[in-house]
């Protein structure tokens, strides 16, 4: 029996945990030996895959709390990989330099890996950490050694090409999926009843956000498109739905900025701060609208969800997701280039779309039928697994053929 060890050093608040979850839970289930190697708190998820006989390892950090050991801790990557002496380690990073150590800690004691990146953009080409070491370099050899690299877009992939100098045929691209209960019918009375305890009147028009309260998810633009909406026939029916908690030091998390920046907008009983939720899908099936105006992203499953669950998105023309959104939705400009573009269409869609039920109608089924064709969780779960055994396969070859 193969042994596989998934490594991460992600916060594990976000998508990247959900994918990493549904990844291990179903290499369980094809018989393989797991091991999830993590800094997470434990969870529901870290419960069940227990519960599978998926082997937990406790890094003691995540890159949030303490990124000088993601670049740094070679000795406690050794130990974990000398503990647990996998046949292959599936790599899942957060962005390029995340589990650094660990690559450079399987590459001196000859373990193969696979990597898996959730994100990258362009201002990763300037990374310092201070220290005199060309990390960018020295990441670009890791990507070099892998048995395999998968980026979640076509974009990433494009960056992962232009930053590390691999060469294109060498990225696969796989897009995250989500799981069935997504793209479930919606059911009217969990709607009804979702509503009601969230207190939303007849007739409002519930626009979702999910997302960490962070800087880079975009939530200033909504507040300002919030302020140009004020002033329109639509206010009355406009409610906003923030789900998702500030997370990090005071740079990553404005939570507290955003409710004063509410407080101060007068618009307390319109904008609810409904805090880390695990009930996203009925948080999607009771509101009618999704908002994403995010600074940078790599896939956001975020916006997949919503997608799947016919609503219909706006979101910005950032990293992964005009392939994703593709021709459906509205894709805002770039806040990075041009933030009072997205302010300004961020409102006036807002303004159409909550006058105009159709309009919101058949946006939100071109969206899921897209969805329906592209993000499946089966489909993600069945390319990633067969990139695992392919690298296990070319491995075994490669060491039959030393053994001569």
């Amino acid at each position: 029996m193969k042994h596989i060890l998934l490594y991460s050093d992600d916060p594990g608040e976000g998508g990247l945990a959900q994918y990493e979850h549904a990844l291990v839970c179903q290499l369980k289930n094809l018989g393989y030996q797991v091991s999830n190697a993590h800094g997470k708190p434990l969870n529901t998820k870290i419960e069940r895959e227990q519960e599978l006989g998926i082997h937990q390892v406790n890094l003691g950090f995540t890159s949030g709390q303490d990124f000088t050991r993601t670049l740094k801790d070679l000795d406690g990557a050794e130990n974990i990989l000398k503990q647990a002496k996998p046949d292959l380690i599936v790599f899942s990073d957060g962005w390029p330099f995340s589990t650094f150590a660990a690559k450079q800690t399987a590459l001196q004691l000859g373990i193969s890996y696979v990597i898996i990146l959730g994100f990258i953009n362009a201002e990763c080409a300037n990374f310092s950490y201070g220290d005199g070491v060309d990390y960018t370099d020295a990441v670009s050899h890791h990507y070099t050694q892998a048995k395999a690299l998968v980026a979640v877009s076509h974009e990433n992939a494009d960056l992962i090409h232009q930053i590390h100098r691999i060469p294109q045929n060498k990225i696969q691209i796989i897009h995250y999926g989500r799981p069935a209960q997504y793209f479930e019918p919606p059911n009217l009375s969990i709607r009804q009843k979702s509503r009601q305890q969230l207190g939303l009147p007849e007739g409002a028009i519930a626009c979702l956000t999910s997302a960490r309260l962070a800087p880079v998810k975009g939530h200033q633009y909504l507040l300002e498109a919030i302020q140009q909406l004020k002033q329109t026939e639509v206010w009355e029916k406009l409610y906003f739905l923030w789900a998702g908690t500030g997370t990090g030091d005071r740079y990553s998390n404005i939570e507290s900025q955003l409710k004063e920046t509410v407080r101060k907008l007068g618009v307390t009983d319109r904008v609810k701060f409904l805090g880390q939720r695990s009930d996203v899908p009925d948080l999607l099936t009771a509101s009618d609208i999704f908002v994403f105006p995010s600074k940078a992203e790599g896939m956001p499953l975020s916006v997949m969800e919503a997608m799947a669950k016919g609503l219909p998105v706006i979101a910005s023309a950032v990293s992964g997701i005009p392939e994703e959104l593709g021709d459906t939705g509205k894709l805002l400009p770039d806040p990075n280039h041009d933030p009072q573009g997205t302010v300004r269409e961020l409102a006036d869609t807002l303004q159409a779309w909550a006058a105009d039920t159709d309009l919101r109608t058949s946006m939100g089924k071109a969206c899921q039928q897209r969805a329906i064709k592209m993000f499946k969780e089966e489909r993600m779960l069945t390319e990633h697994i067969a990139v695992i055994e392919k690298a296990l396969s070319d491995d075994a070859k490669t060491r039959l053929i030393q053994s001569y």
